[in-house]
């Protein structure tokens, strides 16, 4: 199966990649071009931090469980991951839904809320995560 990657240049500066296929579902991928690598001591940890805390609530969908419902709701999917040069984000659903999933893209980048009480809560998930690596 050969693929043609498309690459625009958007006036925003971002890169846009797509991959024309014939599916009926469609998935959204956003990389931010920052990872572990980039993290000093004292910041060691904060790009994985930051992959767990954009789901914890948006300007739209306030609350955790409101930004897992939206996707669910429409029975797509999405997750995130951290490397050691980005972080990306993604979401997999039908087709017809491309423009909320690029909208929940959109939220949980550039509209998340770091809700206080959340904090404190996924800081222990992330430390529990560390444990089970290293043992």
């Amino acid at each position: 199966m050969k693929f043609e990657i498309k690459k625009e240049i958007l006036a925003s500066g971002l890169t846009l990649l797509t991959v024309p296929m014939e599916t009926e579902s469609v998935t959204a991928v956003l990389l931010v071009r920052v990872g572990s690598r980039d993290e000093s001591k004292k910041i060691n940890g904060l790009s994985h931090f930051v992959e767990h805390m954009v789901f914890k609530g948006t300007e739209k969908w306030p609350t955790a469980q409101a930004v897992n419902q939206v996707i669910d709701s429409v029975g797509g999917v999405f997750n995130a991951f951290t490397g050691q040069e980005q972080t990306g984000f993604w979401v997999k659903l039908a087709k017809k839904h491309l423009s909320l999933g690029l909208e929940f893209l959109e939220q949980i980048i550039f509209k998340c809320e770091l809700p206080k009480e959340e904090l404190e809560r996924e800081r222990g998930v992330i430390l529990e995560e560390i444990k089970m690596r290293d043992d």
